[in-house]
């Protein structure tokens, strides 16, 4: 972590692309799940919603990770503010993958938080996405 926090200070260009995946250092991170380099990154203006050379964002990858605390701090802070402004760009929670998948179509299929209703087992409940305005929306 001082490593990329001396880099940053130094000039670094906070979404540089390289690598064989042409990855940002944030979706180096997020692929991971290194939690306090993705706070310092995003802290310095990277952008969550580049997408790799697979097409996968920060989010995609996180979930992939299944990093639970990334996850929840990269989706809350999205959403919830702080002194109202956001602590960071928010990230396209619907974005697709170049096979068309969502973050929450990966983190179903990995048995992510994903729980079925109660009433239906077709009804899916997710609870990972329910931010504070998702709630306020559904129960107007």
């Amino acid at each position: 972590m001082s490593t990329c926090r001396w880099l940053l200070d130094h000039g670094a260009e906070v979404d540089a692309i390289g690598g064989d995946l042409k990855a940002t250092p944030l979706q180096w991170a997020a692929r991971n799940g290194h939690l306090y380099v993705i706070q310092l990154l995003l802290s310095r203006g990277a952008d969550p919603n580049i997408a790799d050379d697979q097409g996968f964002n920060s989010l995609h990858l996180i979930t992939h990770s299944s990093g639970v605390m990334p996850l929840l701090y990269i989706v809350s802070d999205s959403y919830c503010l702080l002194a109202d402004r956001q602590l960071h760009q928010p990230i396209a929670i619907d974005a697709k993958d170049t096979d068309g998948h969502t973050a929450l179509m990966w983190a179903a299929y990995q048995g992510m938080l994903v729980f079925p209703g109660w009433s239906n087992e077709a009804d899916f409940k997710v609870m990972l996405y329910q931010c504070p305005s998702y709630f306020a929306m559904e129960h107007q």
